[in-house]
């Protein structure tokens, strides 16, 4: 499936020439790796600077991909613009709405490739124009999947690989709507999203991707932030650092219960909370299937359980439905912006069924 690449398979979006400066338009910056592992934190920091733009991303590529094949040859005009205007309205209906919205005719006029990157690339640096700043980055953290077809899109892009313990990240995802709630399948999906991770870093190497552990990052924040700005070619804002309170991140703060920490000082207070919030046998289930990977990537696992049974992987698939509906269910008394995510769930089925 092309996301934006010529029948040759060339970049659709040129480097520029030999030993020139790519626009910022084609340097941006991807933060990519599994939900519920700093991602919110991270996007905030880098939104605070006064170069590049960071919207809290509709996940335009994660959802549209799998759609593509209905809108049919986007060559021909008229299907373009009945892609264009449906995936404005995932905008307009976004869990965490945009302060502006992009005109579906500038979006037409700024593509530069008739293809769904084209037109991602359209609304980013529509985002950032709006906010005046040269450059923009996506905080869609499930682009991990889509990272050779963004890299040759964008030779000049950099991309922020978010590492966090496999423990942490389930038991962060007990009792959020974004993830997996039973922690063995938060462990899979951890488990594929990071082996991507790896293998695309072992590919075009430490130039190009950027290992960013949770624990460093929330652990002396200072030191963390100025190696990523080097690594994007920025200079370090002390503005980074207090992200935590500025408007955005009240408001997403307010929206979700699973982003109220994106609103306090960072902390460590979440590094090791698996040991308070993960019960024996669920940390058994992390560390059994994530094991390798887990210690490949730095963390520590001083007994090796066994791998998890079949039996524990078939009722860990049976039982999530039931505890995604209680985590709904909290939800609803929680959140903000339940009924955006419902609106979003019944657009998407919409689209589906209808394009």
């Amino acid at each position: 499936m092309s996301l934006g690449l010529d029948d040759a398979g060339t970049p659709a979006v040129a480097d520029g020439a030999a030993g020139a400066t790519p626009h910022p338009r084609d340097r941006p910056v991807f933060i990519v790796g599994t939900e519920r592992s700093g991602s919110n934190l991270l996007r905030l920091a880098l939104n605070a600077h006064s170069a590049i733009s960071v919207p809290h991303p509709p996940h335009l590529l994660r959802y549209f991909l799998p759609l593509l094949p209905r809108y049919g040859d986007l060559a021909q005009l008229h299907r373009r613009q009945r892609l264009v205007r449906d995936a404005l309205r995932l905008v307009r209906w976004h869990i965490h709405p945009w302060q502006t919205l992009p005109d579906a005719a500038w979006i037409l006029r700024e593509m530069r490739t008739p293809d769904l990157l084209g037109l991602y690339d359209a609304i980013q640096y529509w985002h950032a124009q709006q906010q005046r700043k040269p450059r923009w980055g996506c905080k869609s953290t499930f682009a991990i999947h889509q990272i050779d077809a963004l890299a040759d899109y964008y030779p000049a892009a950099r991309f922020l690989w978010l590492i966090r313990d496999p423990r942490d990240v389930a038991a962060s995802s007990k009792q959020s709507v974004f993830n997996p709630n039973v922690a063995l399948n938060t462990a899979v999906l951890w488990q594929q999203q990071q082996q991507l991770g790896l293998a695309a870093w072992q590919r075009y190497g430490a130039q190009r991707i950027l290992r960013l552990h949770y624990e460093a990052l929330v652990g002396d924040p200072a030191p963390a932030f100025v190696q990523i700005c080097a690594f994007l070619g920025l200079p370090f804002e002390a503005s980074m650092l207090s992200a935590f309170s500025g408007d955005e991140a009240r408001i997403a703060a307010r929206l979700s219960s699973s982003w109220a920490n994106v609103a306090k000082p960072i902390s460590t207070t979440s590094v090791q909370a698996y040991r308070r919030r993960l019960t024996l046998r669920e940390a058994q289930d992390v560390e059994g299937h994530t094991a390798e990977l887990l210690q490949t990537l730095g963390y520590a696992l001083p007994l090796r359980p066994p791998r998890p049974s079949r039996w524990r992987y078939a009722r860990a698939r049976l039982v999530e439905p039931l505890h995604a509906l209680k985590t709904e269910l909290r939800a609803v008394l929680r959140d903000r912006n339940v009924l955006l995510r419902w609106r979003r769930a019944l657009l998407l089925r919409y689209l589906g069924l209808c394009r």
